[in-house]
């Protein structure tokens, strides 16, 4: 429940972050990444990644737009902890790669050629980090 309420507050600040208001139909998926950094690593660092290479290389295999957010403040302990923020225009965009599962959801062919072609940059985080991630699907109404 803490997490949903972090997710929330975020959530609402994504709409400044986006650079546009969101509107209806619209899909927002919030992760909240709990990050276990490696020893001589620090937050900014990982920051850094995920701005530099990590964020603009899944915006170019998958075709959505993705924001990092450091917190600020919150009722709950932020340590460590990242928020990542994709818009999708529609929820048949993210549909494009994913696929409903038991578990959840996984990657469909689409998402999987996608995913063959990000995942060196992803694996590269690892050398940085161990990211926890817990997402949530919201639908703008």
């Amino acid at each position: 429940m803490k997490n949903l309420v972090f997710t929330i507050v975020l959530l609402l600040a994504a709409g400044f972050a986006l650079g546009q208001s969101l509107q209806k139909g619209n899909m927002i998926s919030t992760h909240i990444l709990t990050v276990e950094l490696k020893p001589g690593v620090t937050l900014d660092q990982v920051v850094d990644y995920y701005n530099t290479r990590w964020i603009p290389d899944a915006e170019k295999y998958f075709d959505w737009k993705m924001f990092i957010a450091t917190g600020i403040r919150s009722s709950e302990s932020i340590e460590n902890k990242l928020l990542l923020i994709v818009h999708f225009n529609t929820e048949a965009d993210r549909d494009k790669y994913f696929k409903m599962a038991e578990d959840g959801t996984d990657l469909n062919e689409l998402g999987q050629k996608a995913w063959a072609q990000f995942s060196p940059t992803a694996q590269a985080l690892d050398a940085l980090a161990t990211v926890k991630n817990e997402w949530y699907d919201w639908a703008v109404k």
